[in-house]
């Protein structure tokens, strides 16, 4: 049986300020879908639209605006030239070559993505940044991303209800080689790195061998683990060893059946 991906985007307002007027936040539900178990969420992401172009034409100050959220402040920042009013000359000519010019002046960051501990290891991740850069791409010049492995965050943010699922604890200890991990790990799926920015970037509209060559209609799963066994696993209300020790049951159960 085979379980396949879908992702569904809902927006939400980050607040009531003038400069929200130029942002647009979308929140993510990674959702996977069998004919057994219907739909069950296995990750979330965040990302921001910043609709710098409006913002030029309004004559808002561009920095009050990427000013306005802890979330994507320094990042965004640290890109941009205040007084040239455009995204750092080295940085486009780095990304663009001879072209030396994006696409258009909106940005697009992305800001978070969790999968869940059960669902880690099915190559879920390049499939969201693949859709990512589909649905996002038509709107922006350059999506951005400033990776930080998300254990070494608040023990505030940890203990929000998703995050309590995410097994924080059994990820990689070392925040330096989490965070060599997770570069290569975005450099493999198409992301750019430039010298002297530690984010990493994709450009809309050029052609992007690594990210073209994931393939979004392969199943991430070719079996089901039953619909029970994933809300109560999502619930924290399994144990784990059991849940497999269940799964190797069904698996051994379909194999002398059929």
């Amino acid at each position: 049986m085979n379980t396949f991906l879908k992702f569904k985007y809902s927006t939400e307002s980050i607040g009531c300020g003038e400069e929200e007027n130029f942002i647009l936040k979308f929140n993510e539900d990674i959702i996977a879908d069998n004919a057994e178990d219907g739909e069950f969420l296995v990750g979330k992401a965040t990302q921001y639209m910043f609709l710098l172009e409006e913002a030029y034409k309004a004559g808002y100050p561009i920095f009050d605006i990427f000013d306005s959220n802890s979330d994507f402040a320094n990042p965004l920042s640290e890109i941009y030239d205040e007084e040239e009013n455009q995204i750092k000359q080295d940085l486009i000519d780095t990304l663009m070559g001879e072209f030396s010019v994006l696409g258009n002046d909106n940005i697009c960051y992305f800001s978070r993505l969790e999968i869940l501990p059960r669902y880690r290891g099915f190559s879920i991740a390049k499939k969201v940044i693949r859709d990512n850069y589909k649905v996002f791409g038509s709107w922006c010049g350059l999506i951005v991303m400033n990776p930080f492995p998300l254990q070494f965050e608040l023990d505030k943010i940890h203990k929000l209800p998703f995050e309590k699922q995410m097994s924080f604890g059994d990820l990689e200890k070392d925040e330096e080689l989490a965070n060599k991990n997770l570069r290569t790990y975005y450099k493999s799926i198409g992301y750019i790195e430039v010298p002297g920015y530690n984010q990493m970037f994709l450009v809309p509209g050029y052609y992007n061998n690594k990210l073209e060559s994931i393939d979004m209609d392969a199943p991430i799963l070719k079996h089901s683990m039953g619909k029970k066994a994933n809300q109560a696993y999502l619930k924290g209300k399994c144990d784990l060893d059991r849940l497999m020790f269940e799964f190797l049951i069904k698996c051994y159960y379909e194999i002398v059946t059929h």
